[in-house]
């Protein structure tokens, strides 16, 4: 539970499927300490809704590849981190937290 004055994370999700997408927006809204700001189809749409949003993002790459330079392409790419889709509801919001840290 975060405390009442600090502000919640702000997230955009960003997936091509739009269930999953869906489904990870509702386990996000079930934490206070996160606001969903925006869902986006792709990449393309998820830029357009970040120029929008204007803060620049941490970004937490979240996909179903595991390998090895994946994870390397998407940290010199500039992600804050990365997690593999299998990932749990409460460490997917951890490691959200995490990233924004950093």
């Amino acid at each position: 539970m975060r405390a009442s004055r600090q502000k919640p994370v702000r997230v955009l999700v960003a997936d091509d499927h739009r269930l999953f997408a869906e489904a990870l927006q509702a386990i996000l809204d079930a934490d206070d300490r996160l606001e969903v700001v925006g869902v986006a189809k792709d990449g393309a749409e998820a830029v357009e809704q970040i120029a929008a949003l204007a803060d620049p993002p941490a970004i937490l790459m979240l996909t179903g590849s595991s390998a090895t330079q994946d994870v390397d392409r998407a940290r010199r790419l500039g992600a804050s981190g990365y997690v593999t889709k299998d990932t749990i509801a409460a460490t997917l919001v951890e490691s959200i937290l995490r990233a924004v840290r950093r």
